[in-house]
């Protein structure tokens, strides 16, 4: 009974969400890291990848550390697509707001450069804020066309198939989970039970993308506990830990 108690008194504001989220990220980093350059597994076959293993036992502690961090990297997926909804539906002005999340989104791909490909200016794929570049320009269109009627349903679902082909076209990491998530987050909005039970479903389907979502459920354990409130928060610091994480892990791989 007490520990019932806790549980319904506990809270996360989103701050706390959005801190969990970075480690989230942060771990998806040192497992490429650890990929790179303990396995070397970039540019080699699965074949002589599966002999290295077979070869040097102890290279499969690395391997099995580098899927634990991809897949700790998915639950991050859920709770940026939630707090996205959440400043959205909140935020006084959506398109300063949208230009923070472009300016991000591009600033931070020189870094991911860096870590996913080794060079600053070579093009690996486009990074993850991306995504919820893309997830905002359909909740534009969601947030425009409010309400059920038979136009206004079209228009979204056609930001939705667009926001979602775009991200595949353009190669962007989670981009197309991102979208479908952020989507039904938006739609149950009001709805915490259902936007909880309808969310974990999602996620679980975007295994179609990759086998790590079948973990990413997980985060909606600390969304469940969201209380509502943003929390004390620098928005530069906000803004700018997933830049300089990149950076560092870049560094690392690159000098370590």
């Amino acid at each position: 009974m007490k520990l019932l108690k806790k549980m319904r008194t506990f809270s996360l504001t989103a701050t706390a969400i959005r801190a969990c989220g970075l480690l989230f990220l942060a771990a998806g980093m040192f497992g490429y890291m650890m990929q790179v350059n303990v396995l070397g597994a970039v540019g080699t076959s699965n074949t002589e990848l599966f002999n290295a293993l077979q070869a040097d036992s102890s290279l499969m502690v690395s391997a099995t550390l580098s899927v634990v961090g991809q897949a700790l990297e998915a639950c991050a997926v859920p709770i940026f697509a939630f707090l996205l909804v959440e400043g959205s539906s909140h935020t006084s002005n959506f398109t300063k707001y949208f230009l923070r999340v472009l300016g991000l989104a591009a600033v931070s791909q020189l870094s991911y450069n860096l870590l996913m490909a080794g060079s600053l200016l070579k093009l690996y794929r486009l990074n993850p804020v991306f995504a919820a570049v893309l997830s905002m320009v359909m909740l534009y269109f969601f947030r425009r066309f409010p309400g059920k009627k038979m136009g206004h349903i079209a228009i979204k679902c056609c930001a939705l198939l667009f926001a979602f082909l775009w991200s595949n076209m353009l190669g962007v990491s989670h981009g197309a989970a991102c979208v479908i998530v952020t989507a039904v987050l938006w739609g149950f909005r009001e709805k915490p039970n259902l936007r909880m039970t309808f969310g974990v479903l999602v996620t679980l389907g975007c295994v179609v993308f990759s086998m790590f979502y079948m973990v990413a459920p997980i985060s909606f354990l600390l969304i469940y506990f969201y209380s509502g409130e943003q929390g004390s928060h620098n928005r530069i610091i906000n803004y700018m830990v997933y830049p300089v994480l990149l950076l560092i892990c870049g560094l690392m791989s690159i000098f370590g």
